[in-house]
């Protein structure tokens, strides 16, 4: 739906109909004025004016950008909290059956155990590296849920669309 429509429903919420809206002229070309799309036949509301219409297109278009940033940061947020950890020098897998097995091996192993790291090299990891490597799983995914938060406050405390573009979204 097109956000001149949006606008219009946001001024006359009861409105049923009777108007329409081209985002381009009948050959394609685009509209010299954009209220020249707007045919109005509406015989219950008068046809608001352009003015009326952008005071709602900039809530509209603001409230979008952050709903795409949102959208973003979660997707941002769920690659980050699965990046591989290091530990003593080798790289290991950061997933729920990872940490879930390694937390496991923790609890009912006294031995030592055989783990690959990512690259499939056999590693020894005692008791200590085990839990040692659980731990840095858990940080690196609570600083992403930490990261998630604090940009979305940052993004629903924006009041226009320039402070919403100027966030940056990246999970480092």
């Amino acid at each position: 739906m097109s956000n001149i429509i949006k606008a219009i429903q946001e001024i006359y919420p009861d409105i049923q109909g009777g108007f329409s809206y081209w985002e381009t002229k009948y050959n394609g070309s685009p509209l010299t004025n954009p209220i020249d799309g707007l045919r109005w036949e509406n015989a219950e509301h008068p046809k608001p004016t352009w003015a009326d219409i952008e005071v709602k297109l900039a809530g509209i278009n603001l409230q979008e950008a952050k709903n795409t940033k949102l959208i973003q940061i979660k997707a941002n947020r769920k690659q980050s909290t699965y990046l591989p950890v290091e530990y003593n020098g080798s790289t290991f897998t950061n997933s729920e059956v990872a940490g879930n097995n390694l937390q496991a091996a923790d609890k009912y192993s006294e031995e030592p155990i055989n783990w690959l790291d990512i690259d499939g090299n056999l590693v020894i990891l005692s008791k200590i590296d085990i839990g040692n490597i659980v731990r840095l799983m858990m940080n690196t995914r609570s600083l992403g849920y930490f990261k998630e938060a604090q940009l979305k406050a940052s993004i629903k405390a924006c009041t226009t669309l320039a402070e919403v573009e100027a966030i940056n979204i990246t999970f480092e």
